[in-house]
């Protein structure tokens, strides 16, 4: 043996080798090659085209209008509904407003206080009942004077005297009003504690109307006032 040479480098070698060979070997095995135009199947077949749309048009759970809202031929039933709805309701409207049922006037109309106006005033001699067909006279008047007041003095004095009858006849058709109210508000206010918003509006809308023209229709006579 050389001198300085131990043995313990050529021990350090079998062990070496002893630990890699108790070690378990992992071999790799080969792997095919990735097609790019390969698609893995799904498990079910494509549905067709029929097959979808049969399955758009099928209703949800519920059976009710609104399960359809996503469909075009659903919603085009409820807008045709709907307008049927409008159209009755309309009906029912105009018959309640020519004297028919009550429940069915529209919402301006409605209420116990609305239909105590309604009464007080056509019960009433107002000017407005033929107020509108004056000032329609008074009118074709003025017309007329204003055509031939420059050949004759009397179409100038038809035309002014037209037009100051006109102001006039608007002037008493305020004041009646006002008398009307000054009366019909105190009545309110005894029999329903409060005037309802709107009712002096409510109530100069229908004394300026014709009472033949008046909707909802009179229901009363001269005379007959509410209690």
């Amino acid at each position: 043996m050389p001198f300085g040479y131990d043995g313990r480098v050529f021990g350090r070698k079998k062990e070496k080798a002893e630990t890699e060979a108790t070690q378990p070997q992992v071999v790799e095995e080969p792997q095919a090659p990735v097609d790019p135009k390969f698609t893995p199947k799904k498990g079910r077949p494509t549905p067709s085209r029929k097959e979808r749309e049969a399955a758009r048009r099928k209703p949800l759970v519920g059976g009710n209008d609104h399960a359809f809202a996503n469909d075009r031929e659903a919603r085009a039933e409820l807008r045709r509904r709907e307008r049927e709805d409008n159209a009755k309701l309309r009906i029912r409207q105009n018959e309640a407003l020519r004297g028919g049922d009550q429940r069915f006037l529209p919402l301006v109309d409605q209420g116990p206080q609305r239909r105590y106006i309604r009464d007080y005033v056509d019960a009433r001699r107002n000017l407005g009942d033929f107020m509108l067909i004056v000032l329609l006279v008074l009118l074709v008047g003025g017309w007329i004077g204003q055509g031939i007041s420059g050949s004759s003095e009397v179409g100038v004095s038809i035309y002014y005297g037209s037009v100051y009858a006109m102001y006039a006849a608007m002037l008493l058709w305020v004041i009646d009003y006002f008398i009307l109210w000054r009366g019909l508000k105190k009545n309110l206010i005894a029999k329903f504690g409060e005037v309802q918003r709107g009712g002096g509006m409510y109530t100069f809308n229908r004394v300026m109307m014709v009472r033949r023209w008046r909707r909802p229709v009179p229901m009363v006579k001269y005379g007959e006032y509410p209690h």
